[in-house]
C-alpha cells in the first residue's frame, strides 16, 4: 500500500506541475500578443482613421472634410451597401436620391441577398457638393468594390450613382 499511496502522489504532483506549466504558457502567449500589439503601433499615431481625409476638389484645390461629414458619409455608405445588398427597399427610399432610385431597384434585381462585410472605404474624390467613395466589400467569401457616387441634397448625403468593379 505504501508504493500505491507514493505512486499517486507522484502522479498528482505531476498533474499539478502540468496545468501551472500550461497556466504559465496561456499567460505568457497573451502578454506575448498584448506586448506585439503596443510595440507595433507607433507612439502618436491617431486613433481617429477619419483624420485629415482629403480630397481633389473641382476647383483644383484640397477640400478637406470636416470630420464629422467623414463619419456621416461613412455611416452612410456603409448603411447602402448593406441595404442594397439584402434589397431593403424601404432603407433605400431614405438614402439614394429620387431620380437614381428606380434605376438602383432594376439593378439590384439580379443581386443574391446576402449580408457584406465592408472592409475599407476610400474617398476618391471630393468636391463642396459631390464626393465619390470607393468601397470593398467581401459577399459569399469573395472580394468585390463599388463606386459610389453622393451628392449633398439639403442636409443629407443622397447616393446618385453606383457602379460595381
Amino acid at each position: 500500500m505504501n508504493k500505491k499511496k507514493k505512486k499517486g502522489r507522484r502522479i498528482r504532483a505531476l498533474l499539478i506541475i502540468l496545468c501551472l506549466v500550461a497556466a504559465a504558457v496561456y499567460g505568457g502567449v497573451k502578454a506575448g500578443e498584448y506586448l506585439a500589439y503596443k510595440l507595433t503601433k507607433p507612439i502618436g499615431e491617431s486613433e481617429n482613421p477619419l483624420e485629415g481625409v482629403k480630397g481633389n476638389g473641382e476647383t483644383g484645390g484640397d477640400i478637406a472634410l470636416s470630420e464629422n461629414d467623414a463619419i456621416s458619409l461613412t455611416g452612410t455608405v456603409t448603411e447602402f451597401v448593406n441595404a442594397e445588398h439584402m434589397k431593403k427597399t424601404d432603407k433605400l427610399a431614405g438614402i439614394v436620391s429620387p431620380d437614381y432610385y428606380n434605376t438602383l431597384i432594376k439593378n439590384i434585381k439580379p443581386l443574391k441577398a446576402s449580408t457584406p462585410k465592408v472592409q475599407d472605404i476610400n474617398f476618391k474624390d471630393v468636391a463642396k457638393k459631390k464626393v465619390i467613395v470607393e468601397v470593398t466589400y467581401i459577399k459569399n467569401s469573395r472580394q468585390s468594390s463599388e463606386t459610389i457616387t453622393l451628392e449633398l441634397s439639403g442636409s443629407s448625403w443622397k447616393v446618385s450613382s453606383v457602379e460595381r468593379g
